[in-house]
């Protein structure tokens, strides 16, 4: 019997050799697979509280894969409430925007990937104002995450 623990995905190949007076040597080898698990990690942050209207915001999104397999179709959707409206992104892949909703496709994260970016909004209304982010990818359940700003008047 032998027990192995794998932090990674893959294959483990075994081999063993026992040797004896009493008999002939006796060899034998074995391959077994290990499977994964999945785990991402999200965040949305700023830096400042308390913002003018009209002035640009910045959140900070952050994803990382966290588990032991590769992340595929990874994609973060923004809903912002009514009054937060979306400026420009840092982010390599292109925002697709539908009224309150911004769409980005990150693609496929690897094990151990940390990807950020910025996400600048202006505040048209004072109050505090919620962008809300929901992560999604084919190996994980949907995460959502909530940040707050408050936008007053100059």
């Amino acid at each position: 019997t032998m027990v192995v623990k794998s932090g990674v995905a893959g294959s483990i190949s075994a081999s063993a050799v026992a040797i004896c007076d009493c008999s002939p040597q006796a060899s034998d080898q074995c391959t077994t697979s290990t499977e994964g698990v999945p785990d991402i990690g999200t965040g949305i942050a700023d830096d400042t509280g308390v913002v003018q209207i009209g002035n640009n915001h910045v959140f900070r999104y952050t994803v990382k894969n966290q588990g032991q397999i590769n992340l595929t179709n990874v994609k973060l959707v923004a809903t912002l409430d009514a009054g937060l409206q979306f400026k420009s992104s840092t982010s390599a892949s292109a925002a697709a925007v539908n009224g309150q909703k911004v769409e980005w496709k990150i693609g496929t994260l690897a094990v151990g990937q940390t990807l950020t970016f910025d996400i600048v909004a202006t505040g048209t209304k004072s109050g505090e104002l919620v962008i809300q982010t929901e992560t999604t990818s084919d190996q994980t359940r949907l995460v959502r995450n909530d940040e707050q700003v408050n936008y007053v008047e100059t």
